[in-house]
């Protein structure tokens, strides 16, 4: 299968998978999650790219250098998932791994054996820690923002 195909693919999943993922109740909230963890990745991935930390050879669109799926669909969808399964703070850690894990055994599978993602000085463990403490950090942000609206109704 082509490298195109396999983005335009992944870009169909995204976009089927997006409205169950920020749906109600909450919405509001999600979409904060989402719009704030797509500008974090949006950040990173470029701030990666521009010190030459890792590259993606084939992308959806020549005029971005960073994997505009990944940090504008898919990771932002995996802040709004880890903060709607840890809203209660039950088993963090667990969960984080569930999402984590697999992200960055894909990515290590992207790179040996496509043209998506090329590690220059960047590895899984990179991946694997990077991806850990934005979903983290973004977590801490997720219950800030459900103390200030706290009894305050959502549309």
């Amino acid at each position: 299968m082509s490298d195109r195909k396999i983005l335009k693919g992944l870009l169909v999943i995204g976009l089927i998978s997006f409205p169950f993922t920020v749906k109600k109740p909450r919405t509001l909230e999600w979409m904060f999650i989402y719009v704030a963890q797509s500008i974090l990745g949006s950040l990173l991935g470029n701030l990666a790219v521009a010190n030459k930390l890792i590259a993606y050879p084939v992308r959806i669109s020549r005029k971005y250098h960073t994997s505009l799926i990944y940090e504008c669909l898919f990771y932002p969808m995996m802040g709004v998932i880890y903060n709607r399964w840890t809203r209660t703070s039950k088993g963090m850690f667990i969960k984080l791994l569930m999402l984590v894990v697999p992200t960055t055994i894909l990515e290590m599978i992207f790179e040996k054996y496509t043209r998506l993602v090329k590690y220059i000085r960047w590895n899984g463990w990179a991946t694997f820690l990077s991806v850990s403490l934005s979903l983290l950090f973004m977590r801490a942000l997720g219950s800030i923002v459900r103390r200030w609206t706290k009894g305050q109704s959502q549309p």
